[in-house]
């Protein structure tokens, strides 16, 4: 064994997240190579819990070993290169073992922390990763309504919240879909999930206000693109780590990573590119050329009313000024916007009126249609 699983305890743990499509997987990248940094390829604990469905307190420690391992090596998002940690069938048995070693310590820590700890001591044990030269622990967490999860189970220190213009941010989650659904329309669960991330972090955003424990860094993906160095060299003093070259790097464990793009790609959608973007991609004209053109007027308008507060906290400049009676109006187009699906197992006037009210739960209480819906 080359780490005490007690040592995880001396680590500061960060938790990254996003509202979605904002660049996460990219910022995720810049952190990889530090050497005072412990991360994992892009692993989303409540996320895969969700996903897959997995009761965790009515599991053995051997079964929890076994089931989260196989869909580590197993299942198509574990796969690509930004999750990717399991190689070989001798990888896997070897992350179990380590896995169930630790879940059968007697650490004084509730089940789901011991999960998290021994996914990631388990990670560290199998590249030989000497946790003792680190300084903190970053964990990614994918979609942004698990963050409140956290905060009451895990006290990070910090979260630290990738920010985009949320019209690029909505306009790329929407064409990533038209990919998942080979080029046609986007349906409504997929709309509502777009939704759901987003009024959650900003729900979690809000919660800032009341309690003082709770300490959000924010990345804001224009400036970084802008100018990487100087913004990773505040963030290195927020995390107390030295700035390091590796932070302009993009990796994920230690190999060259191209990024990914709804824009570009090869109609699989969460596939990595295989070769560079085009220079000046992300200049910060181009992108808004981008999202306008694949939005449309009207759409922009829409997310405009529904992202107002945020835009302007952010410091995002709106495109139209709207009286109160075109708000009105616009927010009344978000609520039938995208009501449609690719299957109506009834009449589609029954489907459609239940689109219907999942969007008004969607918009109204978020958190509660996460658990209503399965949202995952």
């Amino acid at each position: 064994m080359i780490n005490n699983p007690h040592l995880f305890k001396k680590l500061d743990l960060y938790i990254l997240t996003a509202h979605s499509h904002n660049g996460l997987d990219w910022i995720h990248s810049l952190f990889d190579n530090h050497d005072q940094i412990l991360i994992m390829p892009g692993f989303s604990l409540m996320r895969t819990i969700n996903k897959f469905k997995i009761d965790i307190y009515k599991l053995s420690n051997i079964k929890i070993s076994k089931v989260f391992t196989h869909i580590f090596f197993t299942q198509p998002g574990y796969r690509i290169p930004r999750r990717k940690f399991l190689n070989s069938k001798s990888q896997k048995i070897k992350f179990e073992k380590i896995f169930l070693r630790y879940l059968d310590t007697n650490i004084e820590q509730t089940k789901i922390q011991k999960i998290f700890y021994g996914i990631h001591f388990s990670f560290a044990e199998l590249y030989k990763i000497k946790v003792k030269r680190k300084k903190i622990l970053i964990a990614q967490e994918h979609v942004s309504w698990h963050s409140k999860y956290y905060y009451h189970n895990f006290k990070p220190k910090s979260f630290i919240f990738v920010i985009r213009d949320f019209r690029a941010a909505i306009a790329g989650s929407l064409r990533g879909a038209l990919h998942v659904n080979n080029l046609k329309p986007i349906f409504s669960h997929q709309f509502d999930k777009v939704l759901v991330n987003w009024l959650s972090g900003t729900n979690f955003i809000n919660l800032t206000k009341k309690k003082k424990d709770l300490r959000i860094i924010y990345i804001k993906n224009e400036i970084f693109n802008k100018n990487l160095k100087s913004s990773m060299k505040k963030i290195s003093n927020k995390l107390n780590i030295k700035f390091s070259k590796t932070l302009l790097n993009q990796t994920f464990l230690g190999k060259k990573w191209l990024g990914e793009s709804s824009y570009i790609t090869d109609g699989k959608i969460g596939t990595d590119l295989n070769k560079k973007i085009p220079q000046n991609y992300y200049n910060l004209k181009n992108v808004n050329n981008r999202y306008k053109c694949f939005l449309g007027e009207e759409k922009v308008k829409i997310i405009e009313v529904l992202t107002s507060k945020q835009l302007d906290y952010f410091g995002y400049k709106r495109i139209y000024n709207l009286s109160i009676f075109e708000r009105i109006v616009y927010r009344m187009k978000l609520i039938f916007l995208y009501l449609h699906q690719g299957y109506y197992a009834y009449p589609k006037p029954i489907i459609y009126f239940r689109n219907f009210l999942r969007r008004i739960i969607v918009l109204i209480k978020p958190e509660f249609s996460i658990r209503l819906f399965k949202f995952y």
